[in-house]
């Protein structure tokens, strides 16, 4: 079997284009700002949604309060994808309960929403030294594409 039919080769060649992608976009300035922006915002969110961040309380008060047990509690689930808070942070103005694994998922979600939007911005607003053209961007997305998935390009463009 060569290398080019089995699975380590199919996915290893598009795997190594992502890698170099996302190390080029996130080795700017600009893509840095894209991505640490909205890994902060995404995280932020996050927490909004699930409840871990919100108005405080008891406005103007500052403080830290621990469960007891927090070990014992912190696998404790209240839902899907929730689980128990085993601190609360009294910020003045906000309350947030830190849930150690909500802030895993949340982190980890916005990771990724930040590597995407930092790969889409560097599409978009690719360097002047490459002498692209500013529509680059979407021209950039669609080689993306073709280079991710090229079994579906050549189906694509049999039926064009």
């Amino acid at each position: 079997m060569s290398t080019e039919n089995s699975l380590k080769g199919r996915l290893g060649r598009p795997a190594r284009r992502v890698s170099r992608g996302v190390g080029g976009v996130l080795s700017r300035r600009d893509g840095q700002t894209v991505f640490v922006g909205t890994v902060l915002g995404s995280l932020l969110l996050y927490s909004v949604a699930v409840g871990d961040l919100a108005q405080s309380v008891t406005p103007g008060s500052v403080g830290i309060s621990v469960v007891d047990q927090p070990f014992s509690r912190l696998f404790e689930s209240m839902g899907p994808f929730q689980y128990e808070p085993i601190v609360l942070l009294e910020l003045g103005v906000v309350d947030y309960l830190f849930a150690p694994l909500n802030a895993a998922i949340g982190l980890g979600l916005a990771v990724l929403v930040g590597l995407n939007l930092a790969v889409a911005y560097g599409a978009w607003r690719p360097p002047a030294a490459c002498g692209l053209p500013q529509s680059g961007g979407a021209e950039g997305a669609t080689t993306a594409r073709e280079a991710t998935f090229p079994e579906w390009h050549d189906r694509l463009s049999a039926h064009l």
